[in-house]
């Protein structure tokens, strides 16, 4: 089965059917701004930025329980306050 590879921009607006998408081995990436997630955005210093995101399918066969999932990678920076002593 050959995996399917979309590109997006901006990832936060995307909607997918996740069975098929895991069924088929798709693969999408792209960009979330930090201001864009709502929760996030609350608790870090500065909500600049953007997190690289990308979503790969998993058909059944590549798992050990044969059954389809999700597998996502995020990577990026982000700045926190320290809840205990309230310093960055």
């Amino acid at each position: 089965m050959s995996r399917q590879k979309n590109s997006l921009t901006d990832v936060s607006a995307a909607v997918i059917d996740s069975l098929e998408f895991s069924r088929q081995g798709r693969v999408i990436s792209g960009e979330v701004a930090v201001a864009a997630l709502g929760r996030l955005a609350d608790i870090v210093v500065e909500p600049v930025g953007s997190l690289h995101c990308t979503l790969r399918g998993l058909p059944g066969e590549q798992r050990q329980d044969g059954k389809p999932g999700l597998a996502l990678e995020v990577t990026g920076s982000l700045k926190f306050r320290c809840q205990r002593c309230l310093q960055m």
